[in-house]
């Protein structure tokens, strides 16, 4: 009787990691079925496109078996950089602010929304970009005499910023939270502070 609880731990070792590796062995096998499909789908393009002229055409007429992906290629790059400019300085002063300036309870607190917000499905962001950020951008456009739909970079940089704004700051705040005591007490031995007594940065 005494080997039993030392036996089912076994068991549930040999469970939980063969049903990890099952686990593993379906993604990857499943992995392999949407590539294998994707290529079955393409194949009739790419017999009869070459790859070079798929990537750098900037031509786009389905219907007469002309795909060229550059011009998605060059915004989606484009998109990304002006939401990483509009993100990234918003988001790690917003992680500093947290991590240095504000107490823990709200730090908390602030988390759970981060998370929240993480956790929003990307069709939600697109669709409360369409109904609110697409209208901001085309009464910009207007008033600064540049008349436009909405349906532009800018307003798809807005809200992939905003899409990764969580990531960002939760990831930014991990980093800042980690800073070893020592270091910090190094820092402030050198002079640097951000304003509060020292009693309360401890």
């Amino acid at each position: 009787m005494r080997g039993c609880p030392l036996f089912f731990r076994k068991a549930i070792d040999y469970f939980a990691t063969a049903s990890l590796r099952f686990s593993l062995v379906l993604i990857n096998i499943i992995a392999f079925f949407i590539a294998v499909v994707l290529l079955i789908k393409a194949w009739p393009i790419i017999s009869r496109v070459s790859f070079f002229e798929l990537i750098f055409s900037s031509t786009w007429h389905p219907l007469q078996h002309k795909f060229g992906f550059y011009p998605f290629i060059v915004s989606t790059f484009e998109v990304t950089f002006m939401a990483m400019l509009i993100s990234i300085p918003v988001c790690i002063l917003t992680a500093i602010y947290l991590s240095e300036y504000v107490n823990s309870r709200f730090r908390e607190f602030v988390r759970l929304i981060i998370d929240v917000l993480a956790g929003i499905p990307s069709v939600i962001y697109g669709l409360c970009g369409v109904i609110v950020v697409v209208p901001f951008v085309r009464i910009v456009g207007h008033s600064l005499g540049s008349p436009t739909t909405g349906y532009s970079l800018l307003a798809g940089s807005i809200i992939l910023a905003a899409m990764v704004a969580p990531f960002i700051i939760a990831l930014s705040l991990e980093v800042l939270r980690a800073v070893p005591m020592e270091a910090r007490e190094t820092a402030f031995a050198l002079g640097t502070t951000n304003g509060k007594p020292l009693n309360m940065l401890f």
